[in-house]
Parts: C-alpha cells; structure tokens; sequence
C-alpha cells in the first residue's frame, strides 16, 4: 500500500501544472502557440555573403585570380541574387586590375545581360564604356557614348548618372571635328 500512495503524489505535481496552464482560456492561447511553434530562428547567414566579403578582402590584397576564381563559385552558388551581381562586377573590375581587358569587357557584359536591372549592372555598364572608349575600336567614342547614356536614360537615379553625363559630355568635345 505504501508504494501506491507513494506513487500517487509523485504523479500529482506532474499533472498540476498542465492543469493548471489550460485551465484558464487565456493561459491556454498564451501556451498553445508556444508548444507548436518554437521561437522563430534568425535566418541562417547567406554563405554567399561571408564569401564576397572574403573575396573582397583577397581583391584588396591583389589576389586577383584567387579573387576570380571564389567570384565565378559565387556566381554560379547563387546564381539570381544580389550577392551573384556584385560577384559578377568583381569579377570585372579584378580583369581591370590584371589589365586583361578584353575578360573584363566580357564579364561587364556578362553582368548586364544577366543582371541588367541592378546596381551592379549599371557600374558595370559605366566600366565597360571606360573599357570601350579606351579600346582600339573604330566606333569606340560612339558605342561609349551609347553606353553612357544608356545609364542617363535608365539609371537617371543611380550615383553613376551624373559621371556618366559628365564623361559623355567630355567624350562629345573630344570627338567632334573642330570646326
């Protein structure tokens, strides 16, 4: 007999808090939801995001084909995201940097192609109308004023509009005969 008695209290304050938190209405919606959702978790960190800022500071320290390598993995990752658009303009600006402008001028137009409405694409478009101008192309002056002023036309809101118009402008009295 003693061990049943026992076993009954031991039992008892088990059940009295579950008693008690759905006795009142109140107390059970405060508890229902808590049991059948977890606290919702912070989203897990974009690895994509961490890499750019690695590659970022491997193209600060002039590792540039490391730099292009860990790009091409990003764009490829994520391949319609903000961070694959940012990748894709490294990716650019490192060919600058390793004076392989040709592979530059095809990653900027890369990045327009696949990534034509974003930040990214428009200071692609500026770089590769400063590629484009520089280049030893007949129509370069015109195809760069082109490019720059698709930037002005679509882009009127961007940071890069103002440089662009300023460098059209220069590329105009550069190129027009004297008269």
């Amino acid at each position: 007999g003693s061990s049943a008695a026992s076993a009954k209290p031991a039992a008892s304050p088990r059940a009295a808090p579950a008693a008690a938190s759905t006795s009142s209405p109140a107390a059970a919606a405060k508890s229902a939801p808590a049991a059948e959702e977890p606290a919702p978790k912070p989203p897990a960190p974009d690895p994509s995001v961490e890499d750019l800022r690695i590659a970022r500071a491997k193209f600060d320290a002039a590792l540039y084909e490391q730099v292009i390598a860990d790009l091409k993995g990003i764009v490829s990752r994520d391949s319609s995201g903000a961070t694959a658009s940012t990748a894709s303009l490294l990716i650019g600006k490192a060919y600058e940097r390793q004076n392989r402008l040709d592979e530059a001028a095809a990653a900027y137009v890369e990045l327009r192609t696949k990534f034509p409405s974003t930040a990214s694409a428009v200071e692609g478009t500026f770089s590769l109308a400063d590629l484009v101008q520089r280049s030893k192309r007949g129509d370069r002056n015109q195809a760069a004023r082109d490019l720059y002023t698709e930037i002005v036309t679509l882009s009127a809101d961007s940071a890069w509009a103002p440089r662009a118009l300023a460098r059209r402008a220069r590329n105009s009295r550069l190129t027009e005969p004297a008269a």
